[in-house]
């Protein structure tokens, strides 16, 4: 079942499997920063609440024909709808409950299974960057290529802050600055040169890093 509002070739249950998507990857974006704050019945209320609330309207108000699309705002694959809601989200969160209740300070911790997570979130970002290109070959290359280089710029700058910090490397934080080019270049994939998503992912180590220490 077409529906022209949305494509004229694409059966309207796979935009919409494709937006559910992006719903159900934006939740997990919060879970570090309720992780030890709140018990897991209250953390199911809470993104119930969270996508009712403030998922659910900022997609229309930019994807779906709302007041920001209107306006000429432009979100190519998620950096308004999804970063910076669940940003803002993470926020809230940790001004609300306060500090983490955790009897381990070290916390549960295994590099190898951050390192396997970061293989998987690295694989489905290139999907759904360049999936937002619909049948366009030649706009998903540029997206692909775009998402590619600003994670690698990122991951390198964030790598050199990091050891002009702590005078030592760790892959941890190579990984780090990996998701901060990702997420900076989201919004933009479509839009921006291979050049400039280089420059773009660079800028968002930098200001992510430092946003870090604050």
């Amino acid at each position: 079942m077409l529906n022209p509002a949305y494509s004229s070739n694409l059966p309207f249950l796979s935009f919409f499997m494709y937006q559910l998507m992006f719903a159900i990857i934006t939740a997990p974006l919060m879970t570090g920063a309720f992780a030890d704050r709140i018990k897991i019945s209250g953390w199911i209320k809470v993104l119930i609440l969270w996508m009712l609330l403030i998922y659910f309207p900022v997609a229309h108000w930019v994807w779906g024909g709302g007041f920001l699309h209107n306006m000429g705002f432009v979100d190519y694959a998620g950096g308004a709808v999804i970063h910076i809601t669940a940003g803002f989200g993470c926020v809230s969160g940790v001004l609300f409950l306060g500090q983490r209740a955790v009897k381990n300070q070290d916390g549960p911790f295994h590099i190898g299974f951050v390192a396997l997570g970061a293989t998987l979130l690295l694989f489905g970002w290139f999907g759904f960057n360049a999936g937002g290109s619909l049948a366009a070959a030649a706009t998903a290359v540029i997206v692909f290529t775009n998402t590619g280089v600003a994670a690698a710029s990122a991951m390198i700058v964030w790598t050199i802050l990091y050891f002009f910090e702590k005078k030592q490397f760790s892959f941890l934080e190579m990984i780090i600055g990996t998701v901060a080019g990702l997420a900076t270049i989201t919004p933009c994939s479509g839009y921006v040169t291979p050049l400039s998503a280089t420059l773009i992912g660079a800028l968002g180590a930098i200001v992510c890093f430092f946003a870090v220490l604050i």
